[in-house]
């Protein structure tokens, strides 16, 4: 019974987010509220937008997410850096405060376009699209913030992308 009662233990806590203690909640928090992403958001809406992510740590060379997969989730690097590749060429290394599965957010049926992988130990919160919409309900003025600073950066992309057209 004692083995039982230890597996069952151990798939619980294997299932479970990989949850964050207080002083992580509080860093992350005040490093993605330097961030352009949350740029006039309260740090208490941001918080509350960190406690209900999970957290993805990743080692060097691993990949975050895969071109042509479904993604789970917006993911924010609050640690560490990625490379962003498409099709094998290394298009951009991104850092802290940035952003990307943001695709996840907008249709359950999209793939990620380019794959992501870690540059060095690196540390990304992933919102759902249905922590964003519970989040939203009890913020919504950070929401609308949040949506508008990620249209801008959307837009910036899609610039750059046209010029090199």
């Amino acid at each position: 019974m004692i083995f039982l009662t230890t597996a069952l233990w151990v798939i619980f806590f294997a299932t479970l987010p990989n949850m964050m203690n207080s002083q992580e909640i509080e860093r992350y928090s005040l490093s993605l509220s330097h961030s352009q992403l949350f740029h006039g958001i309260d740090v208490k809406s941001i918080e509350a937008l960190v406690q209900s992510a999970s957290k993805i740590e990743t080692a060097s060379d691993q990949v975050i997410i895969e071109q042509e997969t479904r993604v789970s989730g917006l993911h924010l690097i609050v640690e560490g850096s990625a490379q962003v590749i498409k099709a094998g060429t290394a298009l951009t290394l991104i850092g802290r405060g940035a952003f990307f599965g943001e695709i996840s957010l907008f249709g359950a049926s999209f793939s990620a376009t380019a794959t992501v992988k870690a540059k060095d130990k690196t540390t990304c919160l992933m919102i759902t699209k249905q922590i964003l919409d519970a989040w939203a309900k009890q913020h919504a003025t950070a929401e609308r913030l949040f949506l508008l600073h990620m249209c801008t950066e959307l837009s910036r992309r899609l610039y750059l992308t046209s010029e090199k057209l």
